[in-house]
């Protein structure tokens, strides 16, 4: 139990993961993120004797750099100080590090819009900006598949943060993961000649876009869909919740501390099934995909040094 942790180190010996995360992704250099980190366990854990000191600490670091709350999410799997049982706390704990009631993705009427797309004077997606400042298309009948990598359909790999050590693994394990994806793609269009698939590949995983007809995001149908080609479940809830599909369009902002290397969100790999012109009911399905394309910088393969982000 929590309460029979007493310093930093006991903490650090019990959660080595998520001390490794935090000062990885702080984005400070090792000497300022130890300490960055040492202070934030200290604050959120260790520290509070009640209620109002807990709130307190909470407010603080949620207003903190990005990339630290980024990095605090997973604290709300962490058992709770000892007088963290009360109803009041909790909800205060997952109102700050779980949000869209455990979703790890935000619902867009919590994010600003910036752009509104419109055919034939209709509505059909908005461009916002999520809690990390990354640009996010909202369509509302586009179907876009998001495969994560690193979720709970696939065993733990830690992308974000690779070592020269794990490096080379974690490339192996791409690798076999892409493959094993894109045949279950392949046999999906086999069996289901009515969709067409541009596959992408993200820092993490596999992103697909339909581009034969539109989609309800909340239909069964869909959901079936998305589970069938390893979608994640979290952002298959959310699609349901929101009832639109999304795509981050710009590199998330710790992926891209080096100045010397310019970044894009995704590659375009190739397309999955038989592409007519006859399915689209309206023009609004080129539209959103030539907003993906040119915001992720997808397509532009005579720039082979872009790395993703």
């Amino acid at each position: 139990m929590l309460e029979k942790i007493e310093t930093y180190d006991e903490f650090k010996a019990r959660y080595p993961r998520l001390i490794y995360n935090l000062e990885k992704w702080c984005g400070k250099n090792k000497k300022d993120a130890s300490f960055y980190v040492q202070e934030i366990i200290k604050d959120l854990i260790l520290k509070p004797k009640n209620f109002a000191q807990l709130e307190g600490a909470l407010d603080f670091w949620s207003s903190e750099d990005v990339r630290i709350r980024y990095a605090l999410r997973p604290f709300f799997r962490i058992p709770f100080p000892r007088f963290a049982t009360e109803p009041e706390l909790k909800s205060k704990w997952e109102a700050h590090w779980t949000p869209t009631d455990g979703n790890k993705y935000y619902t867009v009427d919590k994010e600003e819009i910036v752009e509104t797309i419109v055919v034939n004077s209709e509505q059909v997606g908005v461009i916002t900006i999520n809690s990390y400042d990354a640009k996010v298309l909202n369509a509302n009948n586009l179907m876009i598949v998001d495969v994560d990598f690193d979720n709970h359909i696939f065993p733990f790999m830690d992308i974000e943060t690779p070592t020269k050590h794990n490096k080379q693994a974690i490339e192996q394990i791409i690798k076999t993961r892409t493959k094993q994806c894109l045949s279950v793609l392949k046999a999906f269009v086999k069996a289901n000649s009515q969709y067409c698939f541009w596959a992408y590949r993200t820092k993490a995983g596999l992103r697909y876009i339909e581009v034969n007809q539109k989609h309800d995001p909340t239909s069964q149908r869909t959901k079936q869909i998305l589970t069938q080609l390893y979608c994640d479940p979290d952002y298959i809830k959310l699609c349901h919740k929101q009832d639109c599909f999304r795509a981050r369009l710009t590199p998330k902002p710790w992926r891209t501390q080096d100045e010397s290397v310019s970044y894009r969100t995704c590659i375009t790999l190739k397309k999955y099934g038989y592409y007519s012109d006859m399915f689209h009911p309206d023009e609004s399905i080129q539209l959103l995909l030539s907003y993906h394309n040119e915001y992720t910088w997808a397509n532009e393969a005579d720039r082979i040094n872009l790395e993703v982000a």
